[in-house]
Order: C-alpha cells, then structure tokens, then sequence
C-alpha cells in the first residue's frame, strides 16, 4: 500500500483536510498581519466561543463580541507580525471538528500605549469545524 504523504517538516499527514485547515490558518495569519479584521471575522464560525486563555469572564469573546471589538484591538496595533508553525492536526471526522496544536511568535507595536515592541510566544491549540466544505474557527485565536 501506500503510506501517507506527510506536509513538509511536520508529522501532518498530507490530505484534503489538513490542507485546507492549513490554508484557513494561513489566511488568518496574513489576516492579523493585515489588520484586517473583516477576513478573520469570515474564517470564524457563528458558534465562536473563546475564553482568551483565562479564567475571568471579562475577555471572554464570542461571534458578536469577536466582530465588536477585533476591528477595535487590531486598529490600535502597528508593524503587526505572526508566524505560526502547525505541530499537529487531529481531524475527528464523525463530529466534523479538528484541532490544530501550533506554536505561535507574534511581535507589535502599540503606539497608544508604549513606544516598546510587544512580542510573545507560545504554544496554542485552534478548534475548526466543518460547515459545509469549509473549515471555520471555533476557537483559539
């Protein structure tokens, strides 16, 4: 038989889906580095729900609030970048959901705020779900 095709430098299997989810994640990552806050909002599903990674209620953001205030957040950003390496897609077809592990370095400038360079790196995990022949964010931005 044949063995799996694996994306280049990754463990990834190299398949319709996981190509897709990587071009929705490429689409957000030159979206954020864009500012443009209307692309991302279309890579994201209706049920939407992220809790920024804490545990207060306050940055909690679903679809209506992720439309009130992205076009906000980014618009006080300046020499925004993002690079986003995939370390793992599981796919798991019967709920039509996948999760993409990934490690993220993002550096900006909030001119409002501080004249210093922002920059953070870490491990993250983004939710997708199937809607259609599409691919949309659930989660983990």
């Amino acid at each position: 038989g044949c063995a799996a095709r694996g994306s280049p430098g990754t463990e990834i299997d190299d398949n319709d889906d996981t190509r897709a989810l990587l071009k929705e994640r490429e689409s957000y990552r030159s979206g954020i580095e864009a500012k443009d806050a209307q692309k991302i909002i279309g890579l994201v599903a209706d049920s939407f729900k992220d809790d920024s990674g804490t545990a207060t209620p306050e940055d909690d953001l679903d679809f209506a609030t992720l439309r009130e205030r992205l076009p906000q957040n980014l618009s006080k950003l300046d020499n925004v970048r993002l690079e986003m390496t995939v370390r793992k897609i599981d796919i798991f077809k019967q709920e039509n959901v996948a999760r993409a592990v990934f490690t993220y370095t993002t550096s900006f400038r909030m001119p409002g705020l501080t004249s210093k360079p922002y920059s953070d790196s870490e491990i993250k995990e983004m939710q997708f779900k199937r809607i259609g022949d599409d691919w949309k964010i659930t989660s983990g931005i």
